[in-house]
């Protein structure tokens, strides 16, 4: 089996289904970046039912206007999927123990869940070798959405691959723009209508995650101001980042410039198409008229190999 087959990434919002589609043959081809919105905004709580319904309406929409020519597909998931936390660990532990311990934090945590309800990803800061704290990095994903999606799959011929957070699938543009950067971290922004994320990480291997809800978009700003101070205020010197990305909706030059003149952080908008080839069948006008920034997880996930 080659390392990178073709493959379409669909990124899920609120609002809408994303798709970036690649095929690879030496090199990556961009066949396809369309969006279609939901014919009502998408909740976690919905029935299987309703959420495959949903999707599957936007997905034909999508289809429609560009069939896939592929059958292997990936989502990344918005924020509202997972529980995302940080707690202390004991090394002296066995995995069983601290998977048991790990569910033992989401029942205190969010006590109106079932820890069964959830897949969990552990993740050792101290691993990158940029954070000497013995914790991990709780990524807990909901079953049901990942079982929806398995099922929206399999009724549409398709072959499921990855399932990731939002963030974690944009991340994976840091370490494609800096193939060689082996001592180096990097910070990450991922911002939609509801929610900010900051992920520092270094060779994708992350060290920190943290988001924050947002009442109201204008609350930007501030929360990333608390970001970054969580950042520093958890022994990492975040003016020490080689580079500051940035990726989501709602992004735009007066916030970029904003941020620049108050925290002197240069953030950098990811453009996901930017080392890509078009096939000949990309509407080269529409790819200049959207809000390129919007379409990372797609592309990220798209573009994930392991």
């Amino acid at each position: 089996m080659p390392l990178f087959e073709s493959h379409a990434g669909f990124n899920i919002t609120e609002d809408k289904l994303q798709i970036v589609e690649l095929n690879y043959s030496n090199k990556f081809l961009l066949e396809n970046v369309d969006e279609e919105f939901f014919s009502e905004n998408w909740n976690v709580n919905f029935s299987e039912s309703k959420f495959i319904n949903i999707l599957q309406n936007s997905f034909d929409q999508l289809i429609l206007r560009k069939p896939l020519k592929t059958d292997l597909v990936s989502f990344s998931l918005p924020h509202q999927v997972f529980k995302i936390f940080e707690i202390p660990y004991d090394k002296t532990l066995v995995s069983n123990d601290l998977l048991e311990h790990y569910k033992w934090e989401i029942s205190e945590l969010f006590p109106d869940y079932s820890p069964d309800d959830f897949v969990i990803r552990a993740i050792e800061v101290d691993k990158s070798g940029f954070r000497e704290t013995q914790s991990v990095i709780i990524i807990a994903a909901q079953k049901s959405v990942l079982q929806h999606i398995h099922k929206f799959c399999v009724k549409n011929k398709l072959k499921l691959r990855f399932a990731d957070n939002v963030h974690l699938a944009a991340n994976s543009f840091v370490v494609i723009d800096n193939p060689k950067s082996k001592n180096d971290f990097f910070i990450s922004l991922y911002t939609d209508n509801k929610s900010i994320s900051l992920i520092a990480s270094a060779s994708n291997y992350p060290f920190f995650f943290k988001k924050l809800q947002l009442k109201d978009h204008d609350e930007i700003f501030e929360a990333i101001l608390n970001l970054y101070d969580s950042v520093n205020n958890n022994g990492v010197d975040s003016s020490k980042a080689l580079s500051n990305y940035i990726a989501g909706s709602f992004v735009d030059d007066l916030l970029l410039q904003k941020v620049k003149d108050e925290f002197d952080i240069s953030l950098v908008k990811f453009n996901p198409f930017a080392n890509l080839n078009l096939s000949d069948e990309i509407d080269k006008d529409f790819l200049q008229s959207i809000d390129y920034n919007s379409f990372t997880a797609a592309a990220g996930i798209a573009l994930r190999m392991i």
